[in-house]
């Protein structure tokens, strides 16, 4: 008999403002109201947030926004996980910004980060190495590490992903990655399918999303639906969403991604509604948690809900308490395995 596996230490649970979009969309709370509400929830003991969603003079955030986001986090107790961050790669008329711009809008925003009392920022995947190059010294100067996101279609093979962990790797005191459940979904959420039916898609259409995203010819699945949507009067908002499936939801399986996992610092448990039939959103839960345990992974787990383009009758609170319930009776039920 081998030495005993090490298993995963009890996680920081940590939530994000994200999951409150639609509530920041129609200012029903301000930022810092809903990061005060996080603090009351005892299951919550970290926090993330998006930047350019959370604070009024981002991306060169102020003093006096600084002092007062620096004391509700005082206030509430909670742990401060990552900022997310932006690379607003293309001008409105289509142009792609130069390397030099870029460098600086993200150096302004890591260092606004740094101001807030982050040690660590997000950024979406794929940033370009020589950008990342032109990054170091201010990753240095703040303390701050940027780190790329993995999720929905990108998947462990991805020579991309191969060329970014390699980079990091040569920099492991300024860059690094987080992973994403929307990467290893098994199944489209059925309140999504419901959504489409509402507005109007065809049936043969969410049929084809339905049964056929996940499978070898997702591309040909693509081409299929857009064709139907092409015969269809269907509004372009609809027409995006229905989109969805063939961008954000990835069909992977967390074993999969067991030695990239070596490389993640940061985990988001992405989660669309808590239709759980079939173990729908417990099941990669589950799988997650039995990978973490063979590399022993320490960090914290981030509560996200991406449904709230589709669910209206239910606010970020209830649906991040609900699934951080969810999501810790798996993970206690792992470590009982």
């Amino acid at each position: 008999m081998g030495p005993a596996v090490p298993k995963t230490l009890q996680p920081t649970w940590a939530a994000t403002t994200f999951s409150f979009t639609t509530e920041l969309v129609t200012g029903e709370h301000s930022p810092n109201e809903i990061v005060e509400s996080l603090g009351g929830v005892p299951a919550i003991e970290a926090v993330e947030l998006d930047g350019f969603q959370h604070f009024r003079s981002f991306p060169d955030v102020d003093e006096a926004e600084a002092d007062e986001f620096r004391r509700l986090v005082s206030e509430t107790g909670l742990k401060l996980i990552e900022l997310g961050v932006y690379n607003d790669l293309v001008e409105s008329s289509g142009r792609v910004r130069d390397l030099d711009w870029q460098a600086t809008f993200l150096e302004t925003q890591i260092r606004s980060a740094a101001r807030l009392g982050f040690t660590r920022t997000k950024v979406m995947f794929g940033l370009d190495p020589e950008l990342q190059r032109r990054l170091e010294r201010v990753l240095d100067e703040t303390g701050i590490r940027l780190l790329q996101e993995v999720q929905g279609k990108l998947t462990p093979s991805s020579p991309a992903l191969d060329e970014q962990r390699s980079f990091a790797a040569a920099r492991p005191d300024h860059f690094g990655f987080v992973f994403d459940l929307s990467a290893t979904m098994h199944g489209v959420p059925v309140t999504f399918l419901d959504f489409l039916g509402r507005r109007g898609v065809p049936r043969e259409a969410i049929r084809l999303i339905s049964e056929d995203w996940a499978g070898d010819h997702t591309d040909t699945t693509k081409d299929a639906v857009v064709a139907i949507l092409d015969r269809t009067d269907i509004d372009p908002l609809t027409r995006r969403q229905a989109m969805t499936p063939f961008t954000r939801f990835g069909n992977s399986r967390v074993k999969d991604f067991r030695e990239f996992l070596t490389s993640v610092e940061h985990i988001h448990l992405k989660y669309w509604d808590l239709e759980d039939a079939g173990g729908i959103v417990s099941e990669p839960i589950c799988d997650l948690r039995r990978e973490l345990d063979l590399v022993a992974y320490d960090g914290a787990v981030t509560s996200e809900w991406g449904g709230h383009e589709w669910i209206e009758d239910a606010t970020g609170l209830e649906m991040t308490e609900k699934h951080l319930d969810l999501a810790r009776s798996v993970w206690l039920a792992g470590a009982e395995k």
